[in-house]
């Protein structure tokens, strides 16, 4: 907690609270600083005009998710969410958002994946060790990867209802 004083001058530009989050206690778990002032255009302004001039730079858009994503915070489906979420042009979309950044859709996505590897896993092992095991179920076989297709059908459907959100 302290002042921001102009090198140039000497005046005071505000009284900030200053956070520091050193890696990987943050989001992006890198090593981040954070300013908090009282806010107000011209005092914000001036703040930022101070901290790029002493060698700091503007984010990008996405920025933060990304090194999210790049240092293993984020998966794909939550850096998509945020996205979203920031884009959200309805209560609904960010609804929607916020439930893909709480990992709906990743649960969803490992759910179908764990049900396709105890297939492909109850195969091998008949190729592996047919004389001792009971016959093959084909038919409960057959109806275990229907269930998962109908599963990725709906995500599809799922998508594309949010994106009609997001669209407007």
């Amino acid at each position: 907690y302290g002042h921001v004083n102009d090198p140039a001058n000497g005046d005071v530009v505000d009284e900030v609270l200053l956070l520091l989050m050193r890696a990987p206690r943050s989001f992006t778990r890198e090593t981040v600083v954070e300013f908090h002032g009282h806010g107000g255009l011209v005092a914000v302004q001036r703040l930022l005009e101070l901290v790029l001039a002493a060698g700091a730079r503007r984010a990008l858009p996405g920025e933060f998710s990304q090194r999210a994503f790049l240092n293993g915070r984020l998966d794909l489906t939550r850096a998509e969410a945020i996205s979203e979420l920031v884009s959200a042009r309805s209560r609904r979309a960010a609804e929607l958002a916020m439930a893909g950044l709480d990992g709906g859709l990743q649960q969803r996505i490992e759910a179908l994946r764990d049900q396709l590897l105890d297939q492909l896993c109850e195969l091998e092992a008949r190729v592996d060790f047919e004389e001792d095991l009971p016959s093959l179920d084909g038919a409960a076989v057959c109806t275990a990867l229907r269930d998962v297709q109908q599963a990725l059908d709906q995500l599809v459907l799922d998508g594309q209802q949010a994106q009609l959100l997001r669209d407007g």
